[in-house]
């Protein structure tokens, strides 16, 4: 109904030879988004590498982790540790790290959002700066969905080494 509105409106300015570009709010809205998608889709790329990268590095660290203690591993299954036990504290570290992870990554992103937006206000164009808090708990279940995927390997690695050859070794 508002775009039929806008039309006629522009048809008639058109008419009578004035400027006939009449546009809703909605559609003025809409191209103004759309200008901005191609930064958008950057911006999550950019998102996606640094999930990736964290992704990597906490497997490489885990991974590291389960072969330095291997003989720490050897004494708990000798003592009765299950694999699951073992493949929990793995777990463990990995979501304690994570949890460190996202707690930084709050107290720092929302003051550099901020001087991200001050910046393109200064230079470039007006914006005003928004806030969801929902994107905090997003963000929380990304990192422990990434920590989940990381942990799985070394955790299952750490859980099916035998005893012996974890004690024999050194």
């Amino acid at each position: 109904m508002v775009d039929r509105l806008t039309r006629s409106i522009g048809v008639t300015l058109t008419q009578d030879n004035l400027n006939g570009n009449v546009l809703a709010m909605q559609a003025i809205i809409e191209q103004a988004q759309n200008q901005f998608q191609p930064v958008s889709l950057l911006l999550y790329a950019f998102a996606s590498l640094i999930g990736c990268v964290g992704l990597l590095t906490l497997i490489n660290l885990l991974t590291t982790s389960v072969l330095e203690r291997s003989r720490e591993i050897g004494i708990w299954r000798s003592m009765g540790a299950t694999g699951r036990n073992v493949a929990g504290v793995f777990w463990i570290e990995g979501a304690s790290l994570s949890i460190l992870a996202w707690v930084l990554g709050v107290l720092l992103g929302i003051p550099a959002a901020y001087g991200f937006v001050y910046f393109l206000n200064r230079v470039l164009l007006s914006v005003s700066f928004a806030f969801d808090p929902l994107v905090i708990v997003e963000m929380f279940v990304v990192i422990m969905g990434i920590m989940s995927i990381a942990s799985i390997g070394p955790a299952l690695n750490a859980a099916h080494l035998r005893i012996a050859d974890i004690l024999r070794y050194e």
